[in-house]
């Protein structure tokens, strides 16, 4: 095995050790299955969309997520994929609480009129900011493969054909599909 590979390899292991931890954290709060969000993440697969709050309102950032979201097949929707709403803290620390439950209620109604049945997490931790800056991000994990890949929408017509064919079986991301 070469350097460049076990340190790509490294990197991409410690990095997915990361996100797990992030996304765990922020379990607390679902929104969708709220009673039980640990009886659906999946053993082998996950996706997870990355929606920044402010996008809720742009129908031109959203409508991409949208019509995407629902191409994807129902079971996997509600087994595989969690959707996770990053948000930026107003300056003063006593208005932190009020703005999040204001996201909490704004991102809930959103995602039920959309017909969105995904659980629904608020990023508590501002981890995933770094993944999220302006745009609706999917991050797909594979722990068979030991993959970890990331697209930004809006998706070209092969990344739409890749990302669906992860929700089959037979679909295997591999480190050179791109």
């Amino acid at each position: 095995m070469s350097q460049v590979y076990e340190k790509k390899f490294r990197f991409h292991r410690c990095f997915s050790a990361v996100l797990i931890f992030l996304f765990f954290s922020c379990l607390g709060n679902t929104t969708g299955r709220q009673n039980r969000p640990m009886e659906f993440l999946p053993a082998d697969k996950l996706v997870l969309f990355i929606v920044k709050f402010d996008n809720l309102i742009c129908s031109p950032c959203l409508n991409p997520f949208l019509d995407f979201y629902h191409l994807l097949p129902y079971p996997s929707r509600e087994n595989m994929v969690w959707g996770i709403i990053v948000y930026d803290n107003p300056e003063e620390k006593e208005r932190r609480e009020i703005y999040r439950r204001i996201v909490q209620k704004k991102s809930r109604g959103f995602f039920k009129a959309n017909n969105i049945t995904c659980p629904i997490v608020l990023d508590h931790s501002h981890g995933f900011k770094i993944f999220s800056k302006k745009r609706t991000v999917i991050l797909l994990f594979e722990r068979e493969e030991r993959i970890l890949k990331k697209y930004v929408f809006p998706l070209n017509e092969k990344q739409k054909k890749e990302i669906l064919n992860f929700f089959n079986d037979s679909g295997k991301l591999r480190e050179g599909d791109k």
